[in-house]
Parts: C-alpha cells; structure tokens; sequence
C-alpha cells in the first residue's frame, strides 16, 4: 500500500500534496496547545491572550514534524517523529512550565512554545498509533 496523498490548489495551476492527516494534525495541535495555554495561564484572571498564543502555536506544532521530515513516503518518520524527541520535548515543556517571565511579551512567547510543544508531542501520540508507529530515535 503506498503513500496516499492529495493535491490542494493554492491559486490557478498551483498545487500542493497534502497528507491525508494534515487536517486532523492542525486541529488537535490547535485544541492541545489552546488547552496547554489555558491551563498553564500566568494571568489567571485574563488567560485569552496567552490562550491564544499556545493555541497558535499548538497549530505549528501539530505541523512540525512533517515539515523538518517531509512526509515523502511512508518511511519518512526518523528523529523528529522519535520516542527520544517526545522525551526531549516533555523535559523542554516541564522546564518552560516553572518558567516565569517578567515582561507580557516573554510570558506570550513563553505560552506559544507550550502550545507548540504541546502540538508537537499530541501528533507524535497520533502517528505512534499508526500501523508504521514511531521509531526510538
């Protein structure tokens, strides 16, 4: 069974392959991050924006993988779809949750990599349920 992908049109004769999962990738890393934000808020009593932020940014990592891998065939998945960079990005994101920075605009970038992280590791937990799994690094 090969590699199933379809073809998106971005403007008149120009297309793009997409995989069959992208959809659902981008809108699980968007819930996961946006839900991360919320419950990691430094503001707790207006977490929108920081909200928002991990939400974006769960969007970039729910596509992460497949961009440093690109998605060429179905044996695409190495290190950046690996058990050791789930483990890595768990220290990552338990290090940036005792973070506590002292102007807004760290605590929003501090919020959007909680997301991305947190993105990046739900699809890793999608693809590890796959029949191809993940590898260990």
């Amino acid at each position: 069974m090969g590699l199933r992908q379809q073809a998106v049109e971005l403007g008149p004769g120009t297309f793009e392959q997409v995989m069959p999962n992208r959809y659902l990738h981008e809108v699980v890393g968007t819930g996961s991050g946006g839900t991360a934000g919320y419950l990691t808020a430094l503001n707790e009593q207006d977490p929108l924006l920081e909200t928002v932020m991990a939400a974006i940014g769960g969007y970039w990592g729910g596509r992460l993988p497949d961009i440093i891998e690109p998605a060429s065939n179905p044996n695409h998945r190495q290190s950046a779809h690996s058990f050791v960079m789930a483990t890595s990005l768990v220290e990552a994101l338990r290090r940036l949750n005792d973070w506590r920075p002292e102007t807004q605009s760290l605590v929003l970038f501090r919020s959007a990599l909680i997301g991305l992280i947190t993105g990046y590791l739900i699809r890793l937990a999608l693809d590890g349920v796959t029949p191809k799994g993940l590898p260990i690094y």
